[in-house]
């Protein structure tokens, strides 16, 4: 909610300078949106801790009835956030969001042809009832003319469907409503109840003949959605259940197919360009608790495959999503109204759903289960669905299914839910024997036995039908050894681990299965790999050389991971039981092998664990000197060279950093170095650990130590400023604001430090470079005014002591006639040598924080724009050296920060009931 408030106040304050100025100077401004890239923003925000869509409008009241135009670039809808309801069209690519209706009646449901150049849209202005009323737009002339102030370019509106008579009376009472447009844009298809009084059903229009309405349906019809190669129509009719079915209207040879087939109130269907997937809005419980369905109740996203007949529900169901649209726009979205933040707006979720597909179906289950405190149950079981929903077809789906199954099952009983948890058991359960998965039912008797008699050998000894699903025997096996391990079964965990090693060679976790095996091979006292460990390393560099010769290659999460839990055993090992100095000779021991420098990965390992023990004993010149000599970034190498791929875009270093003793080796120097008192030496470790910080390698840092980093550099910025030297303050603050987009990008913030802190650095750091402009300013007014003696009176002592401009602004009309006002255009307005380097922070900072929703940045660079362009601009009038190139180059940047803060308000959806747009 601070940045909320901040930013209204901040777009306050714009709206105001804007309303001003904006007569005098508009023409003069070069106006540039800016931009969205829904694709990049998606990636990051959908996720399965995300159980909200995203919207794409955000105002005050009930946004209705999206249509866009067919490459997704502009979303019509219907918005009464001024009373009564209006036509508005917003640009997709930005934040423009510009009106094309403002009438006293009600104008609804736009539909936009597909060339984009006419729209048609229901309007109450002649029949109460509605009529379909047509309008040629050119999107692009509306908005430059809308820029200028202007309004409704083309107010040449053609009633479609009731033409006045002779005497100049329109029919009143016959409903019009719901227009679509064909692929082709030759034909309108809409619902009419002109032909069966009382009865709404299916029409349609052709361009070519606008004066005839012909009749499609008799039955009823409602919502039409027509399929991207025109040859079906999709409805929703109540002639066969009075709860509403989606049907399929065949045009060519007029045929009907029912599609749903339910108890529930199905609505608004609409198909994908392939008319693969149709997609509808489904209400199928009573939320309300009122004993039935209604349309007060929430309701589901429901995706249904038309082939197959498989459904899966897309949304969480906490409210209610309506006027469901497939739309081209971000590479196929479903765009839907819904209620959030006591407003109706309009949202989209990718067309597959809102949990990203992952490589393989054992990525997608563990992707799934990565679920924070407090999502919602229906939230958490969306997530797993997404293994059906994208790997039903796999080999290995029936074992992760009923792991899935699983943990729904458990989550019931973990919320309490023991009599949906025993109703769901039961129905797998006669699910899983229908389909004889063996593996299944094992896995349900081991759940219900608690794991506290069960024996998996003698489980499976005792099966009369040893078949099992793919890699279903092997998996059992490898829960059983993980269960052994935690019950401290070594012994009996590495035989079973050896059996899987020995008789599932294909197995898909086979390499996991060797990682463990090695681990029980290397003990405590071990100062070279077993052999299983030096082939899991191989492995890895293997995957290294893949990813170096392909740039196309994404590194694999499972040899990530094998060589985190590697390198971990190896660690722990090593230096258990061990103080500082004994684990100092151990190592260097070890180190002396041939064999072991031979394993670079395993020597920086030693050395690693070498430079924690000086560390340890604070030793940390020592420890710095051999951590320089693991970590492969030189000391003297620019992180982020000027007009050069920076080391963090170098595919060599990229490579490097998917192993974790790197990031552990960043990460001790920046202690050692903070220890130090080493602050810049400090930061560019932190940055380098930040920059390649990966979850999978496991090095995280802790809250305390996220805490610590922040307030380390705030309080040197601090310091600086009490000592007067502004520039190193705002260069520390900079520090923070990096680290601060760094942590939020990977998911290592908190977010109480993210929302109490953010916008507070980003001000900081904007302030205290802003006094430092102006006191280098100041400086050179008074050397200017120092060059004047006066009457020999002291250094302008007839004026007065000037210490700032404020004073030498009183004396305005003596400074005038003693200096030439010439000689202050001479002065910068704020020090270049202060603004320079933080306008390069901005033009780098700005558009990466639009991918990853770091608004604080963005909030940040607007708050930059208007405090240096109001300085500017009362500077120059005080001067008397405003020009109007001066006048136009402010406002200008006012325009940019207003649309920043407009991009902003966008993407923070609460804020909509506490602004109009």
């Amino acid at each position: 909610m601070k940045l909320i408030h901040t930013v209204i106040f901040y777009l306050t304050i714009f709206i105001s300078v804007f309303t001003f100025n904006c007569a005098l100077f508009q023409s003069k401004v070069k106006y540039s949106n800016v931009n969205f890239d829904y694709s990049a923003i998606s990636k990051n925000y959908f996720s399965p801790t995300q159980s909200k869509p995203f919207p794409l409008t955000v105002q005050r009241g009930n946004n209705l009835y999206s249509s866009t135009t067919k490459d997704g670039r502009y979303l019509f809808y219907a918005t009464d956030q001024k009373g009564n309801f209006d036509i508005w069209f917003r640009d997709l690519q930005s934040s423009l969001v510009v009106p094309i209706t403002d009438n006293s009646f009600s104008e609804t449901k736009p539909a936009i042809s597909p060339d984009g150049k006419y729209l048609v849209f229901v309007s109450e202005e002649f029949d109460s009832e509605g009529d379909l009323i047509l309008l040629s737009i050119d999107t692009e002339e509306w908005i430059q003319e809308y820029l200028k102030g202007n309004r409704f370019i083309n107010d040449d509106f053609i009633n479609l469907t009731n033409q006045p008579n002779k005497k100049g009376e329109y029919q009143k009472g016959i409903t019009d409503t719901d227009p679509v447009w064909s692929p082709d844009g030759k034909t309108i298809y809409f619902i009419s109840d002109r032909f069966t009084p009382g009865l709404p059903n299916l029409c349609y229009i052709t361009m070519s003949n606008p004066d005839v309405i012909k009749p499609i349906t008799t039955f009823g019809a409602t919502t039409p959605f027509i399929s991207a190669d025109g040859q079906f129509v999709y409805i929703v009719s109540y002639f066969e259940d009075n709860k509403g079915e989606v049907y399929q209207y065949q045009i060519a040879n007029k045929a009907l197919k029912r599609i749903t087939n339910d108890n529930f109130l199905d609505f608004t269907p609409t198909i994908d360009n392939r008319s693969k997937n149709l997609y509808y809005s489904s209400i199928r419980k009573d939320t309300n608790g009122n004993g039935r369905l209604d349309e007060r109740d929430h309701s589901l996203l429901i995706k249904k495959n038309l082939t197959t007949g498989e459904e899966r529900i897309l949304s969480s169901g906490e409210t209610s999503n309506f006027d469901v649209r497939y739309s081209n726009f971000n590479g196929g979205s479903i765009l839907f109204s819904a209620s959030y933040y006591n407003a109706i707006n309009i949202y989209f979720i990718p067309e597959n759903g809102s949990i990203p597909k992952q490589p393989n179906i054992k990525e997608q289950f563990q992707y799934s289960k990565t679920l924070t405190p407090g999502q919602s149950i229906e939230s958490y079981f969306l997530a797993l669905d997404s293994v059906e929903l994208f790997y039903s077809e796999d080999p290995l789906f029936p074992i992760y299914d009923a792991q899935v199954s699983l943990l729904k099952y458990a989550t019931f009983k973990r919320f309490g839910k023991n009599e949906e948890a025993n109703s769901f058991l039961i129905n797998y359960k006669r699910k899983v024997k229908f389909e004889k998965n063996n593996f299944a039912l094992v896995l349900i008797k081991w759940t219900e036995s608690k794991g506290n008699t069960f024996n998996l050998l003698n489980e499976l000894r005792q099966l009369p039908d040893v078949n099992f699903p793919t890699d279903g025997e092997a998996l059992l096996y490898h829960l059983y050894a993980d269960q052994l391990e935690n019950d401290k079964q070594s012994s009996a965990a590495k035989d079973i681990l050896l059996k899987i090693y020995l008789s599932h060679p294909n197995y898909h976790q086979i390499d996991e299965i060797k990682r463990r095996l090695g681990g029980y091979d290397f003990h405590s006292n071990s100062t070279e790999l077993s052999s299983l460990y030096k082939e899991m390393i191989n492995s890895w560099e293997n995957e290294k050389l893949k990813f170096l010769n392909d740039p196309n290659h994404d590194f694999s999460n499972d040899r990530k991971r094998d060589l985190r839990y590697l390198l971990e055993d190896v660690i722990a090992k090593m230096t258990d039981s061990k103080n500082s100095e004994m684990v100092l000779g151990f190592v260097n021991s070890a180190l002396e092998s041939n064999e072991n420098q031979k394993n670079s990965i395993y020597n920086q390992t030693l050395l690693f664990i070498k430079a924690k023990a000086l560390s340890d004993l604070r030793r940390y010149n020592d420890s710095n000197i051999v951590l320089d000599s693991i970590i492969p970034i030189p000391l003297q190498i620019d992180l982020e060279p000027p007009g050069k791929p920076s080391v963090f875009e170098t595919r060599s270093f990229m490579a490097e950093y998917k192993n974790p003793i790197l990031l552990r080796a960043n990460l001790l120097k920046y202690y050692n170095q903070k220890a130090a008192g080493n602050t810049s030496d400090a930061l560019r470790n932190l940055k380098i650990y930040l920059e390649f910080y990966d979850p999978i390698l496991g090095v995280d840092l802790g809250a305390e130590d996220i805490k610590s980093a922040f307030f380390y550099f705030e309080n040197k910025a601090v310091e600086f400023e009490r000592i007067g030297d502004l520039l190193q303050s705002s260069f520390h603050y900079f520090f923070n604001n990096q680290n601060m987009f760094l942590v939020k990008t990977r998911n290592l913030y908190l977010d109480s430090i993210y929302k109490e802190y953010a916008i507070y650095y980003q001000r900081k750091m904007v302030d205290t470079i802003f006094s430092y402009g102006k006191k280098i300013r100041e400086e050179e007014e008074r050397a200017l005014l120092n060059q004047i003696n006066i009457l020999n009176k002291d250094n302008l002592n007839v004026i007065g002591n000037i210490s700032s401009f404020t004073s030498l602004l009183t004396d305005r009309e003596l400074v005038r006639s003693i200096v030439n006002i010439k000689d202050f255009e001479k002065i910068e307005v704020l020090s270049g040598k202060a603004l320079n380097w933080t306008e390069l922070y901005y033009k780098q900072a700005v558009p990466r924080a639009r991918p990853y929703l770091d608004l604080a940045t963005l909030y940040g660079y607007s708050y930059y724009l208007i405090n240096k362009y109001v300085t500017y601009e009362s500077y120059y009038y005080s001067t008397g050296t405003m020009t109007d190139v001066r006048k136009a180059e402010i406002l200008e940047n006012f325009k940019r920060a207003e649309l920043e803060l407009r991009w902003i308000i966008l993407l923070i959806p609460p804020i909509m009931m506490l602004i109009s747009c």
